[in-house]
């Protein structure tokens, strides 16, 4: 009996979570956290998510120009290559910080 009660409880937070999520605004995509980095000066809670989100990618991105850039210069350059292609709010954030961070600071070669 307890299973079933459990079971039925994940499904209704599963389908109201769901149901609460509008087409397109799910946790890892560019507009979800687009929408938290527009935040970043008001909320302390969208800033920390916002900044942790786009230094762990920035990470893992190639370093050739960005020795002396800050983690909120980072941030900034996310918001403004979202701002000029709002066609990869559907993509996934990773993908659209990777292609920011690239296209200001791109690898010589």
């Amino acid at each position: 009996m307890k299973n079933h009660i459990f079971a039925m409880t994940f499904f209704l937070v599963a389908a109201a979570c769901t149901w609460a999520q509008p087409s397109g605004d799910y946790p890892d995509s560019a507009k979800f956290l687009a929408g938290l980095c527009k935040n970043y000066d008001t909320s302390a809670i969208d800033a920390g998510y916002c900044l942790g989100y786009v230094s762990g990618v920035a990470a893992s991105v190639p370093d050739c120009e960005r020795e002396h850039v800050t983690k909120a210069q980072e941030v900034k350059v996310f918001q403004k290559y979202i701002d000029d292609h709002p066609e990869e709010l559907d993509k996934t954030a990773a993908s659209v910080i990777r292609n920011a961070l690239l296209k200001a600071f791109p690898c010589s070669k």
